[in-house]
């Protein structure tokens, strides 16, 4: 490790050694630490769209001050979410990879991003324990995910066109975590703050007049936003990323009316059909997931789709030689390079003639198949069950509770999940730490609404 590593390291470890030796001092502390935890809750949503440094520094401060909070008060039961089982699962599969890791230092380093993700997860499940706090983090994303995208429309206009600097939206992250940031935010302002989900739910309004009129500011605001958010995603180029927000509102919808959902169709097949008349790249980017073949339009130096399929298959060979364990968490770029001239297929490039791989990362950007290849069928089952979870258990409060608050939380969680589940058909893993620590922090937000109390919002008023 060099110095700037063990700097970060005492960083951490003086603050929290500090807290910890209050906390067992003081149980009278566990006030403040609640607080101080809620508040690095805070820094991380305010910031994960925006600057993941200090969205890091915020999720560690969750972390060491929800471990004081639980030190002061002499509680050290673990929250129960519905999440707990797989992801106790899939984290006790990446330590066990160690016995058998082919690089046990990159083992190591990927257990300790899922763990403090996870610690990070229950945090704040625990922690936002009311309707006014789970409200507060959701207004508080939404307020940081509004910037991030008419910071996309920005450099859209001003800074790629006129300024040439680059051909893909980044926002202020890169091209991969941005657009599914900015899906998750679609899917937060459709469910929490534009549509109701409240069965027999009925809104008349009796002429028109300005406080109406006022009625649907609002919800033009909003509308606005999600289409703004919309151009950023096509901007990106991400093609994973449409796999998740498209059938995610489609649920969306059909959750909300079926002559919504009807309405949605039409207009996302209209909007295809535009896109694919107008734009020859829009045409030639979708194709290319059915065909890598017709795809001519990548840069020599960027990843081209024929290497980028090439080692998805690598990665299912990988699989096929490791079944049951894998090659280790996070083994998989270094087993790669050192076996690619014996066990995987060279990759022809069809443009010089010559067989290459292209490293330009050097994993197979899809995460089913690197879980696959790295952990093996039990850790790839144990995810796709926290997958089925995140879809079932918020589906089944949907339909139980006759709380608008839960119903929206619930709908958004589908939503927020069938995302996730899309952008892993890219380069989404679960140490992924602009998007995985997200995912979980709206599983955690879930968790914390669905324990909550059927009269939580008349004491929240009181």
């Amino acid at each position: 490790m060099n110095l700037i590593t063990y700097i970060k390291i005492f960083s951490i470890s003086l603050p929290a050694l500090i807290s910890i030796f209050f906390a067992v001092k003081k149980p009278s502390s566990s006030k403040f630490f609640e607080y101080a935890a809620i508040a690095g809750i805070f820094i991380f949503v305010l910031f994960i769209p925006i600057k993941d440094g200090f969205a890091t520094f915020g999720m560690v401060a969750a972390i060491v001050f929800f471990t004081a909070y639980k030190i002061a008060k002499r509680d050290f039961s673990v929250k129960r979410t519905g999440f707990n089982i797989p992801l106790f699962l899939y984290l006790g599969m990446d330590a066990l990879s160690f016995l058998w890791s082919y690089s046990l230092h990159d083992s190591i380093v990927e257990f300790s991003k899922i763990l403090y993700f996870f610690a990070f997860f229950f945090a704040a499940a625990e922690l936002l324990n009311s309707v006014k706090k789970i409200s507060f983090m959701l207004g508080t994303f939404a307020f940081s995910i509004t910037l991030a995208i008419m910071y996309g429309l920005y450099q859209k206009f001003f800074i790629a066109s006129f300024m040439h600097a680059g051909a893909r939206l980044t926002g202020f992250n890169n091209d991969l975590s941005f657009p599914v940031q900015v899906s998750f935010g679609i899917v937060v302002f459709l469910c929490f703050y534009a549509f109701n989900f409240k069965k027999n739910f009925e809104k008349k309004i009796s002429g028109i007049s300005l406080g109406s009129l006022k009625k649907y500011i609002p919800a033009f605001i909003i509308s606005v936003i999600v289409l703004i958010g919309f151009f950023d995603i096509i901007m990106t180029k991400t093609r994973s990323v449409l796999l998740g927000i498209v059938p995610a509102i489609l649920v969306i919808a059909f959750l909300k009316s079926k002559k919504l959902f009807i309405a949605v169709i039409i207009f996302l097949i209209a909007a295809n059909a535009g896109a694919f008349y107008f734009s020859k790249n829009y045409r030639s980017r979708v194709m290319v997931m059915f065909n890598p073949a017709v795809y001519k339009t990548e840069s020599k130096n960027h990843l081209d789709t024929e290497s980028h399929v090439c080692l998805i298959e690598s990665g299912l060979a990988m699989f096929e030689h490791h079944p049951l364990t894998g090659v280790g968490a996070a083994a998989f770029t270094p087993y790669f390079k050192t076996h690619k001239d014996v066990q995987f297929p060279w990759y022809h490039n069809p443009k010089t003639g010559k067989k290459l791989y292209c490293l330009y990362w050097a994993i197979p950007g899809n995460g089913y198949v690197q879980t696959l290849s790295e952990i093996g069928i039990f850790g790839f089952i144990i995810l796709m069950w926290l997958f089925a979870e995140g879809i079932r258990r918020p589906y089944v409060l949907f339909k139980n509770s006759d709380d608008e608050f839960k119903k929206k939380i619930s709908v958004m969680t589908i939503g927020i999940t069938i995302v996730f589940m899309g952008a892993f058909t890219s380069a989404a893993t679960m140490s992924d730490d602009k998007c995985s620590d997200l995912f979980l922090f709206f599983l955690a937000v879930f968790a914390a609404a669905s324990a909550l109390r059927k009269n939580e919002k008349r004491e929240e008023k009181a």
